[in-house]
């Protein structure tokens, strides 16, 4: 019996021994690394089920206008971290292939456990070799030397303090230099067992030009980075032993591994790489074709346009708490955004983010928050002033919402012109002029446009509702949703009735949304108030954030910029 005793204490403290083992392997350093951005996104584009046609994201990668001391990766990237050596390479190697997921054994349900086991063998693969390439990776990454390769492939213009803005937008840098780069990069900060042979190095490279040539809104597939590798060339991430051919089984294992590589290449090596050396974003000039722009050029575009900004007194400067101040005296509320410089041939546009909100506190840091944005919360707003101009189109004068509204005008035109040529027997000369309002958002008076657009508001309350439609092309073909609103004052709202919309649709289903929100005249009165005197925009400094409080004209970006436009010109047509 003691004997007996003795042997269950000795299982008993290898089982504890082991577990604790598994504890550090698997979540070593959590506790004080758990603020790391890298540590939020380190499973993010691993951990998901491969899908061929998911997108590669990129949206992160536009208008990063941030300061970095340093040019290259992180300090808290994973090939960059102070540490154990064993777990940081443990860490990357699960980053790459995602060998251990974030949960816990006793959550795991049956298809987990079998999922859990595969792993397992992953890990008994990849314990040697894996570990071994990672321990590479980190060794090249803090040998290579990142500054160099960029004043090598993509050189900084010569900048002048007195440049024009016009001249500092032209001074971006060329695409094949950026893929030049890094090209460099990837062959020195990757040993060449990496890739396994030089046919997968030049795939590769062949992909990322193909990726940095990609416009504003184009996607990037996942299958697209995997097309042409060959997996047997990547012999660190196969458990082959010497010549024997691999099974399908095996085979179908490394496939996956390196689907998996390579997307962590893209997502976390490609990408931060690009957002930390350049600042990229479309212009007016180049369309929806994407400009790299050096960081140090962008910082003297930033300040030469705040600069101009503060001259023309269309922004005035204020400190965190003097914002705040302005703030908490709005009627209703219309939260702070972010500014975007967008570069035109001429100069700059300043357009306000409203789509997106940050947050301004006593310290001065920019941050997000969970308040709606402001063309969220004008969007109530703009429903009553769409409801007012379609009662009085005339308050627009010539002025559109848009091309659907241009194209009728044409087709009257056209139809008016054909008879004009039958009455006289011959085609009249034409002629076109194309015009543009200088500084037209900017020089609108704040005084006046709000005046006008009170005088607009005449109901005493609006009522929105929510209707879709489903509607299908053909007999065959799917059906589809259609979402639409509408808003109209409450002694109107019982007339509208979907058989109204009976005649533009053909094998449908209207179908009334139970919800129905209201707006008054006082609230929109307010929101008007603090949109176009109280907008507050954050700018990003040399040191630190900057607040601007809109002085004069409207914000570009909000969703009723070209309702308060086209407002406002319309009236000068009738004096």
């Amino acid at each position: 019996a003691k004997n007996k005793c003795l042997m269950q204490q000795k299982v008993l403290k290898l089982l504890a021994r082991k577990r604790k083992r598994e504890e550090q392997t698997i979540s070593s350093d959590t506790q004080t690394e758990k603020k790391s951005k890298y540590d939020r996104n380190e499973f993010h584009t691993t951990q998901s089920q491969w899908d061929a046609n998911k997108a590669i994201p990129r949206s992160n990668l536009f208008y990063c206008d941030f300061y970095t001391k340093h040019v290259g990766l992180s300090p808290q990237h994973l090939l960059n971290r102070k540490g154990d050596e064993d777990t940081i390479n443990f860490r990357l190697l699960n980053s790459m292939v995602h060998i251990w997921p974030k949960i816990a054994r006793n959550q795991l349900d049956k298809k987990g456990v079998i999922q859990s086991n595969k792993r397992r063998k992953r890990w008994r693969r990849l314990r040697e070799s894996g570990i071994a390439m990672c321990s590479e990776m980190r060794k090249r990454n803090a040998n290579c030397d990142f500054s160099r390769l960029l004043e090598y492939h993509c050189p900084l213009p010569p900048l002048h303090s007195e440049s024009e803005l016009s001249h500092l937008v032209t001074l971006d840098t060329s695409v094949e230099k950026v893929a030049a780069f890094i090209q460099a990069l990837l062959r020195t900060a990757f040993p060449s067992s990496f890739w396994g042979s030089k046919h997968n190095f030049d795939k590769v490279i062949k992909t990322m030009a193909v990726y940095l040539n990609l416009r504003r809104a184009e996607a990037f597939p996942e299958k697209a980075i995997v097309s042409g590798i060959r997996v047997l060339d990547m012999k660190w991430l196969q458990s082959q032993k010497g010549n024997t051919k691999l099974s399908r089984t095996d085979h179908e294992s490394a496939t996956i591994l390196v689907r998996n590589v390579m997307r962590w290449l893209y997502c976390h090596f490609i990408n931060p790489i690009l957002r930390s050396t350049f600042y990229i974003t479309e212009t007016e000039f180049s369309g929806t074709r994407v400009l790299y722009y050096r960081r140090p050029v962008w910082m003297q575009i930033r300040n030469s346009s705040l600069d101009m900004l503060l001259s023309k007194e269309q922004y005035r400067e204020m400190s965190s708490a003097k914002a705040q101040r302005l703030l908490s005296s709005h009627n209703i509320g219309c939260p702070p955004a972010p500014l975007r410089i967008l570069p035109k041939k001429t100069g700059i546009r300043a357009v306000a983010m409203l789509s997106k909100t940050c947050e301004i506190d006593d310290g001065g840091i920019h941050k997000r928050t969970k308040m709606p944005p402001p063309n969220k919360v004008m969007q109530s707003t703009f429903n009553a002033l769409r409801y007012e101009y379609e009662k009085k189109p005339a308050l627009f004068g010539a002025g559109v919402l848009g091309l659907t509204e241009v194209y009728p005008s044409f087709c009257s035109f056209v139809e008016a012109l054909k008879q004009l040529q039958s009455r006289c027997g011959s085609s009249p000369d034409l002629f076109f002029s194309s015009a543009d309002i200088k500084h037209c958002y900017d020089t609108i008076n704040q005084k006046r446009l709000f005046k006008l657009m009170r005088s607009m508001v005449d109901e005493e309350m609006y009522l929105t509702k929510d209707k879709f439609v489903l509607c299908s092309k053909g007999d065959n073909s799917a059906m589809r949703c259609i979402w639409k609103k509408k808003t109209s004052s409450p002694e109107k709202f019982s007339s509208d009735t979907p058989s109204k919309l009976a005649g533009q649709y053909s094998h449908a289903i209207f179908v009334d949304g139970m919800y129905c929100s209201t707006e008054t005249n006082r609230k929109i009165n307010g929101l008007l108030r603090d949109h176009i005197f109280g907008q507050v925009v954050v700018a990003n400094g040399n040191f630190g954030p900057r607040y601007l409080h809109q002085k004069n004209g409207i914000p570009q970006g909000s969703i009723l910029s070209s309702m308060f436009c086209n407002t406002y010109f319309g009236s000068l047509e009738t004096v």
